[in-house]
């Protein structure tokens, strides 16, 4: 597959990710995503569309920003295309994709968790839009619910940064010898640093569901106003 091609493929199955969860009915609404008679709740077709439109706005800054990078490895792309014509078994084929692919990994590095970030906010976005029909209420305790997910996830991430030393030498020790005493070690280790990062994230989402849980049932002990004559 050339360069291009694996950005397009990347980016589209990144796409489809926040695809899904607009397109599914019922996500985190009030009786299992069902309105009355058991007919699936629809979300608000503009407010999806705006999601949609921001997700292709955030795909494209991420494709842009990466460009100048990869176009810096056409040449060796191009150079093991010509290498490998003749057999990907080969010295030179091997030797001029490992070029390429060491010119192209940073380029990867840096484009994936853009990607990722796009499809993230994407499907936040999609889950705090209102379902048709859905009372205002209910709506503003599903985009706090959003809102506070999503914190709790961004909490995670910078606990996990912490233990980046710790995952380097896990991997680094394992990569030699994964029966050794010194991978497990080094295993043991990274659990103990990534393990409070865990229960601070299981202890949050508890905190939203209850959250969550509480503000619809004081939407349900409101009366909706009467629509005036």
């Amino acid at each position: 597959m050339t360069k291009r091609g694996l950005i397009i493929a990347a980016i589209a199955a990144v796409c489809a990710l926040p695809a899904l969860a607009m397109d599914r009915p019922g996500l985190g609404g009030p009786g299992g995503g069902h309105g009355g008679h058991g007919r699936p709740q629809v979300k608000d077709p503009a407010c999806i569309n705006d999601c949609r439109i921001d997700a292709g706005t955030c795909v494209t800054t991420a494709r842009q920003a990466a460009a100048p990078c990869f176009d810096a490895c056409e040449g060796l792309v191009d150079a093991a295309g010509t290498a490998c014509a003749a057999g990907f078994r080969t010295d030179a084929c091997k030797t001029a994709r490992a070029a390429a692919q060491a010119c192209l990994s940073p380029c990867y590095a840096d484009l994936s968790p853009a990607l990722l970030a796009c499809a993230s906010s994407a499907n936040d976005c999609a889950r705090a839009c209102p379902f048709v029909g859905e009372s205002d209420c209910d709506t503003t305790c599903r985009a706090d619910n959003v809102s506070c997910q999503s914190s709790a996830r961004s909490a995670l991430d910078t606990c996990r940064d912490g233990c980046s030393d710790e995952f380097a030498a896990k991997r680094t020790t394992c990569e030699a010898d994964r029966n050794s005493d010194a991978c497990s070690a080094a295993r043991a280790a990274f659990g103990a640093c990534i393990e409070p990062c865990r229960t601070a994230l299981l202890t949050s989402l508890e905190g939203c569901k209850s959250d969550v849980t509480a503000c619809r049932a004081d939407c349900q002990a409101t009366p909706t106003p009467a629509p005036a004559d």
